[in-house]
């Protein structure tokens, strides 16, 4: 889709797999790991007792984790970017 939507050459469209396979390995690790947390939180909630101390353990995890997952984006657009054409940079912005 992006292929088309950019209208990439061969070439940059080689390369852009290889940074969305690159993102993919970096970025699947961590939002399953976010999956996971979540499911903690959602454990503690449902709990007779919820551990609120669990809880704020749980919420500065996911925020670290959110915060990784942003990085890669910003990473994963810079990189999408720098194969670009300035017109098909802007393409990828919209």
């Amino acid at each position: 889709m992006l292929h088309a939507e950019l209208d990439l050459t061969g070439e940059q469209a080689a390369q852009v797999d290889g940074i969305n396979t690159a993102y993919r390995a970096g970025s699947a690790p961590i939002a399953e790991k976010i999956k996971e947390v979540r499911a903690y939180v959602l454990d503690e909630l449902s709990s007779d007792l919820p551990d609120t101390l669990k809880l704020n353990e749980y919420s500065l995890e996911l925020s670290q984790l959110q915060s990784q997952l942003h990085r890669q984006n910003i990473h994963h657009y810079l990189e999408l970017k720098k194969v670009c054409t300035p017109d098909q940079a802007m393409r990828l912005s919209s």
